[in-house]
C-alpha cells in the first residue's frame, strides 16, 4: 500500500524523525517512509511512504509518529482482502491526535492531518 500523510504547516523540513507504522490484530510493521518531503499546493508538507498488507484483516491502523510533537492515527477504511487501485482515495482526517508536550488538540491541528491511499 502506498500513502500520502498531510502534515500541518512548517512541522516538518525532513522525514529522518518520523516513524510510520502499521497495527492490525495480527501484526505491526513499519512503513517505508521516503526522506524528501513533498509540498501540497496549500503549502503543507506531504509525508509519503509504502508499507505491505501481509494479513486479511479489517483492523488496521497507520500511526504517525513526529517524535517531541504529537502521534496521530489512521483507522484505513479497506476490506480484508483489498484490491489494487490506480489512484489515491479521498483524503481522511485523523482519527486520534495526542499530542507529546501534554497540549491540547485543537480543531485547527485536528483538520490538519489527513491520509490519502492506494493498494499497489
Amino acid at each position: 500500500m502506498e500513502f500520502e500523510i498531510r502534515l500541518p504547516k512548517a512541522v516538518l523540513t525532513t522525514a529522518a524523525d518520523t516513524q510510520v507504522e502499521l497495527l492490525t490484530d495480527r501484526n505491526q510493521k513499519l512503513a517505508k517512509v521516503l526522506e524528501a518531503l513533498e509540498s501540497a499546493p496549500d503549502g503543507r508538507s506531504l509525508l509519503r511512504g509504502t508499507v505491505t498488507l501481509d494479513y486479511r484483516t479489517t483492523e488496521r491502523i497507520i500511526v504517525l509518529n513526529l517524535p517531541g510533537r504529537t502521534q496521530s492515527t489512521f483507522r484505513l477504511r479497506l476490506p480484508a482482502s483489498p484490491s489494487r487501485s490506480g489512484q489515491f482515495g479521498p483524503w481522511h482526517l485523523a482519527d486520534g491526535i495526542v499530542p507529546i508536550n501534554g497540549g491540547t488538540v485543537t480543531s485547527e491541528l485536528h483538520d490538519a492531518f489527513a491520509i490519502r491511499y492506494r493498494v499497489l
